[in-house]
Protein backbone atom coordinates (compact mmCIF):
# COMPACT_ATOMS: atom_id res chain seq x y z
CA UNK A 1 0.00 0.00 0.00
CA UNK A 2 1.21 3.55 -0.76
CA UNK A 3 2.37 5.80 2.32
CA UNK A 4 -0.01 8.51 2.92
CA UNK A 5 1.02 12.26 1.96
CA UNK A 6 2.27 13.12 5.86
CA UNK A 7 3.99 9.79 5.54
CA UNK A 8 5.90 10.70 2.36
CA UNK A 9 6.81 14.12 3.39
CA UNK A 10 8.35 12.83 6.73
CA UNK A 11 10.06 9.89 5.27
CA UNK A 12 11.26 12.13 1.44
CA UNK A 13 11.92 15.73 3.25
CA UNK A 14 11.96 16.23 6.80
CA UNK A 15 14.08 13.29 7.61
CA UNK A 16 16.42 13.87 4.93
CA UNK A 17 16.33 17.35 5.49
CA UNK A 18 17.27 16.85 9.31
CA UNK A 19 19.80 14.49 8.71
CA UNK A 20 21.55 16.36 6.25
CA UNK A 21 22.08 19.37 8.98
CA UNK A 22 23.12 17.05 11.38
CA UNK A 23 25.84 16.17 9.25
CA UNK A 24 26.81 19.84 8.55
CA UNK A 25 26.54 20.86 12.16
CA UNK A 26 29.34 17.65 12.87
CA UNK A 27 31.09 19.70 9.97
CA UNK A 28 30.85 22.71 11.52
CA UNK A 29 32.09 21.45 15.12
CA UNK A 30 35.10 20.22 13.24
CA UNK A 31 35.63 24.08 11.87
CA UNK A 32 35.74 25.61 14.73
CA UNK A 33 37.55 23.05 16.53
CA UNK A 34 39.92 23.68 13.71
CA UNK A 35 39.62 27.68 14.15
CA UNK A 36 40.61 26.93 18.16
CA UNK A 37 43.63 25.10 17.33
CA UNK A 38 44.69 27.31 14.45
CA UNK A 39 43.05 30.57 14.25
CA UNK A 40 43.98 31.80 10.86
CA UNK A 41 42.09 33.91 7.68
CA UNK A 42 41.92 30.14 6.19
CA UNK A 43 40.16 28.56 9.07
CA UNK A 44 38.35 31.38 9.83
CA UNK A 45 37.36 31.01 6.37
CA UNK A 46 36.55 27.41 6.44
CA UNK A 47 34.33 27.52 9.62
CA UNK A 48 32.71 30.55 8.28
CA UNK A 49 31.60 28.64 4.92
CA UNK A 50 30.88 25.19 7.49
CA UNK A 51 28.35 27.82 8.76
CA UNK A 52 26.84 29.09 5.99
CA UNK A 53 26.44 25.09 4.82
CA UNK A 54 24.72 23.77 8.26
CA UNK A 55 22.19 27.48 7.83
CA UNK A 56 21.40 26.36 4.48
CA UNK A 57 19.18 23.30 5.94
CA UNK A 58 17.96 24.62 9.03
CA UNK A 59 16.24 27.88 6.41
CA UNK A 60 14.84 24.88 3.88
CA UNK A 61 13.51 23.41 7.03
CA UNK A 62 11.79 26.07 8.09
CA UNK A 63 8.17 24.79 6.09
CA UNK A 64 7.98 22.53 8.73
CA UNK A 65 8.43 23.83 12.13
CA UNK A 66 6.67 21.25 14.00
CA UNK A 67 6.73 18.09 16.04
CA UNK A 68 9.97 17.52 17.91
CA UNK A 69 11.76 20.79 16.58
CA UNK A 70 8.69 22.22 18.53
CA UNK A 71 8.37 19.89 21.58
CA UNK A 72 12.27 19.93 22.19
CA UNK A 73 12.89 23.46 22.20
CA UNK A 74 15.35 22.72 19.39
CA UNK A 75 14.12 26.02 17.52
CA UNK A 76 14.53 28.43 19.98
CA UNK A 77 17.66 27.14 21.23
CA UNK A 78 18.91 27.13 17.75
CA UNK A 79 17.75 30.16 15.55
CA UNK A 80 16.66 32.96 18.64
CA UNK A 81 17.42 36.29 17.52
CA UNK A 82 18.43 39.02 18.22
CA UNK A 83 21.64 38.03 20.20
CA UNK A 84 21.94 39.72 23.27
CA UNK A 85 25.50 41.11 22.39
CA UNK A 86 25.91 42.37 25.69
CA UNK A 87 25.30 39.99 28.22
CA UNK A 88 27.84 37.53 25.46
CA UNK A 89 30.61 39.85 25.53
CA UNK A 90 29.96 40.30 28.98
CA UNK A 91 29.98 36.56 29.58
CA UNK A 92 33.14 36.01 27.67
CA UNK A 93 35.07 38.82 30.26
CA UNK A 94 34.31 35.58 32.98
CA UNK A 95 33.35 32.59 30.52
CA UNK A 96 35.81 29.40 31.19
CA UNK A 97 35.94 27.61 28.01
CA UNK A 98 36.98 24.44 30.52
CA UNK A 99 33.32 24.22 31.68
CA UNK A 100 30.00 22.69 29.66
CA UNK A 101 28.07 25.40 30.95
CA UNK A 102 26.77 26.76 27.74
CA UNK A 103 23.68 24.62 27.71
CA UNK A 104 21.94 26.76 30.37
CA UNK A 105 23.03 29.78 29.03
CA UNK A 106 19.87 32.11 27.58
CA UNK A 107 18.91 31.15 24.28
CA UNK A 108 20.07 34.84 23.14
CA UNK A 109 23.37 33.43 23.81
CA UNK A 110 23.64 30.56 21.35
CA UNK A 111 22.53 29.20 18.60
CA UNK A 112 23.39 30.22 14.63
CA UNK A 113 23.34 34.15 15.51
CA UNK A 114 25.76 33.87 18.10
CA UNK A 115 28.14 32.23 16.36
CA UNK A 116 27.31 33.99 13.55
CA UNK A 117 28.48 37.65 15.73
CA UNK A 118 31.97 36.04 16.83
CA UNK A 119 32.65 34.47 13.13
CA UNK A 120 31.60 37.24 10.91
CA UNK A 121 31.97 40.58 13.42
CA UNK A 122 28.86 42.55 14.71
CA UNK A 123 27.46 43.21 10.88
CA UNK A 124 28.64 47.06 10.73
CA UNK A 125 31.46 46.52 8.80
CA UNK A 126 32.19 43.32 6.33
CA UNK A 127 35.12 41.90 8.17
CA UNK A 128 38.08 40.38 6.50
CA UNK A 129 38.92 37.00 7.61
CA UNK A 130 42.27 38.28 8.31
CA UNK A 131 40.61 40.53 10.88
CA UNK A 132 38.29 38.34 12.36
CA UNK A 133 41.05 36.14 13.46
CA UNK A 134 42.76 38.89 14.80
CA UNK A 135 39.87 39.84 16.72
CA UNK A 136 39.00 36.10 17.90
CA UNK A 137 42.29 35.78 19.77
CA UNK A 138 41.74 39.37 21.82
CA UNK A 139 41.51 39.16 24.97
CA UNK A 140 38.74 39.66 26.79
CA UNK A 141 38.50 41.59 30.20
CA UNK A 142 40.90 42.10 32.25
CA UNK A 143 41.82 38.31 33.53
CA UNK A 144 42.23 36.95 29.79
CA UNK A 145 45.37 36.52 28.10
CA UNK A 146 45.76 35.82 23.94
CA UNK A 147 46.64 32.66 25.14
CA UNK A 148 43.06 31.44 26.78
CA UNK A 149 41.13 32.09 23.04
CA UNK A 150 37.91 32.75 25.26
CA UNK A 151 36.37 33.66 22.45
CA UNK A 152 37.81 30.65 20.28
CA UNK A 153 36.70 28.33 23.13
CA UNK A 154 33.10 29.97 23.58
CA UNK A 155 32.40 29.13 19.79
CA UNK A 156 34.10 25.85 20.05
CA UNK A 157 31.55 25.17 22.78
CA UNK A 158 28.30 27.19 20.86
CA UNK A 159 29.32 24.61 18.06
CA UNK A 160 28.97 21.75 20.22
CA UNK A 161 25.81 22.57 22.09
CA UNK A 162 24.38 23.43 18.78
CA UNK A 163 24.95 19.95 17.30
CA UNK A 164 24.04 18.13 20.30
CA UNK A 165 20.61 19.80 20.12
CA UNK A 166 20.43 19.53 16.73
CA UNK A 167 20.95 15.47 17.02
CA UNK A 168 18.27 15.26 19.61
CA UNK A 169 15.90 16.60 16.94
CA UNK A 170 17.65 13.87 14.17
CA UNK A 171 16.79 11.55 16.67
CA UNK A 172 13.30 12.26 17.34
CA UNK A 173 12.78 12.00 13.85
CA UNK A 174 13.67 8.73 13.47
Amino acid sequence: AELPLAAKVVDDVIVPGYEKLGGEASKLVVALTALKNNPSATTVTAARDAWRATREPWEAGEGHIFGPVDTLGVDPKVDSWPVDKSQLDGALGGYDPELSNIDGFPVTMKGFHAMEYLLFGDGTALESAEDAATRLQTPVGDEDASSDKVRLGYLEALGKSFQKDIQSLVDAWK
